[in-house]
């Protein structure tokens, strides 16, 4: 057995060895660029493609590159990715619990299916039934599995609808139904503010995802298994930006102190509203540094602290902790030199205005403005509520929340472009889709014209159905549920980077897209009449649920 073993290693490595050379003369040789991509916008020259294909090698005859490549797998580096710049090696332990969560499943249904089926086959030998599995199972065996998967989720989730592709945030496993639908789907989307997620990408910090409750509320219960010993921080939301729900801060901050990591609270939109909402009597759960375990709280004074934008605030509970803030070089030979953030030289104006906007409302002022964002937010809710149409997201506390359709004939993000079409300026939600509002003061006084233009979106969407194939509706639609996300990010990359072209124009998500000439814009708008029925049918479902 052992000797066995020994010549299949044996036989593996150079079989290994001949795999990948074949794969990569096939790639190195095949037609097309690796930077591509770039060849269409101006604001990347064909010296600046060239610099950067000399940075990455690429430029070097493909016998080297190969040689180059093989010598870092065997060193144990497999470099870094060119579409997220993270190390290869982390991408993939990042995916690994996942992939063998699905590996796994998947052999224990295919053991679960193939052995009595085998058994079956072995007892009736040479029957109808042995001769179809034993042809069932060279066929899958000799078709590759991307193929397969592909034609398996074209007949079963989106033909028969018995499994989803796009991920449902608000389920509750409370019976054997909801069990089932737990188990059909992977993958869920939270709310911390993106900008978390665009400083990880900066900083290279990994970021591990926490799952949302039924109420759209971080998922305490599962964060402990999340947390390791390389783990430097945990965040929360006061109110998170999408539904405006208060994460469970409390039973954050017990656990954050029995492993000793810091807890950050994100409160940029609360901050300056909160604590005097609760002044004026308002019941809100515990976020500040009232919980045992918060370290350090940060909060925006240009959003409900009314002061201009280019002023925030971050606060912690101690010194020491400030201290990991600050950076000093003692060696430089223009002196020592201290600075307490990113940017060493900072714009005083802001600060000034900041501190003349807190001076003139005071304490009172604060009070003022919360009490009336608290009524504009309930009214807003309660009309919200009273449209059959329409649901409100989660147990928002306030001054945000989000709504989205429960009816199949009223597409929200249609909803989304009546209401821009009336003046006012709604932002989208995914996950489930849904339309944002972020309330203040101001809206007090405009509230029923809202609510009564709201009404009026509703009844026209649902007048007109194809409105959800028009304008930012299928833009939103398409982003929102397209289940291939690697492609969304792409193509919003490229839109938003030719708006940084000389002579460039705004982007207009409501004008729908031109046709392109010739067979690549008939398969084009095969493609996209295909995308826009899935995702309809997503949304119907959606609605449903």
């Amino acid at each position: 057995m052992g000797q066995y073993i020994i010549r299949r290693l044996l036989i593996a490595i150079p079989t290994l060895l001949i795999i990948s050379f074949i794969i990569f003369t096939i790639l190195a040789l095949a037609p097309g660029d690796p930077l591509a991509q770039f060849a269409l916008n101006p604001a990347i020259p064909e010296s600046t493609r060239q610099l950067i294909r000399q940075q990455l090698g690429i430029d070097q005859p493909w016998p080297i590159r190969y040689v180059k490549w093989l010598t870092g797998v065997v060193q144990g580096n497999l470099g870094f990715s060119f579409a997220t710049k993270a190390p290869v090696w982390d991408l993939i332990l990042q995916r690994l619990p996942q992939t063998l969560q699905v590996v796994g499943s998947a052999y224990v249904i295919a053991i679960l299916i193939g052995v009595p089926i085998g058994i079956l086959a072995a007892v009736r030998q040479y029957s109808f039934f042995d001769q179809g599995t034993t042809f069932l199972s060279f066929v899958g065996f000799s078709l590759p599995s991307f193929l397969t998967g592909l034609l398996l989720m074209l007949v079963f989730a989106i033909n028969l609808g018995w499994f989803p592709i796009v991920y449902n945030s608000t389920i509750q496993v409370d019976s054997w139904s909801t069990f089932w639908q737990q188990v059909r789907q992977m993958v869920l989307p939270v709310t911390a503010h993106v900008a978390w997620f665009k400083a990880s990408e900066y900083f290279g910090v990994k970021v591990r995802l926490l799952p949302l409750d039924a109420h759209l509320r971080a998922d305490a219960g599962k964060l402990p298994r999340l947390l390791n010993r390389n783990t430097v921080m945990i965040l929360g939301s006061a109110p998170e930006y999408p539904h405006g729900t208060i994460d469970p801060i409390e039973a954050f901050g017990a656990i954050a102190l029995k492993r000793n990591i810091p807890l950050h609270v994100d409160a940029c939109v609360g901050g300056f509203i909160l604590p005097f909402m609760e002044m004026n009597g308002r019941a809100l759960p515990l976020w500040d540094y009232r919980v045992p375990g918060v370290t350090s709280i940060s909060a925006d004074i240009h959003k409900y602290g009314y002061a201009a934008k280019g002023a925030s605030t971050i606060t912690y509970r101690n010194l020491e902790l400030l201290k990991h803030q600050m950076f000093v070089y003692q060696d430089w030979p223009g002196g020592v030199f201290a600075s307490p953030a990113l940017l060493g030289t900072r714009p005083g104006g802001a600060y000034a205005a900041a501190w003349a906007a807190m001076q003139h409302f005071g304490k009172s002022g604060y009070r003022d403005l919360a009490r009336r964002t608290t009524q504009a937010f309930d009214r807003m809710r309660k009309g919200i509520e009273k449209m059959p149409e329409l649901y409100v997201m989660g147990e928002p506390s306030g001054p945000l929340l989000g709504y989205g359709s429960r009816d199949p004939g009223v597409n929200i993000f249609a909803v989304g472009d009546q209401m821009d079409a009336r003046g006012w300026k709604i932002n989208r939600l995914q996950n489930p889709d849904g339309l944002h509002a972020m309330i203040t003061a101001s809206h007090l006084d405009v509230m029923d014209d809202y609510l009564r233009d709201l009404k009026g979106a509703v009844a026209t969407v649902k007048a007109h159905p194809e409105l959800a194939r028009a304008g930012s509706a299928a833009t939103y639609g398409l982003m929102s549920h397209l289940p291939l996300r690697g492609m969304v990010r792409q193509k919003v990359l490229d839109l938003f980077a030719q708006m940084y072209r000389a002579g460039a124009q705004e982007l207009d998500l409501h004008a729908d897209e031109k046709p392109e000439p010739g067979l690549k814009g008939q398969v084009n708008a095969l493609v996209n009449r295909l995308a826009q029925w899935y995702v309809e049918r997503e949304q119907h479902k959606g609605a449903r649920r």
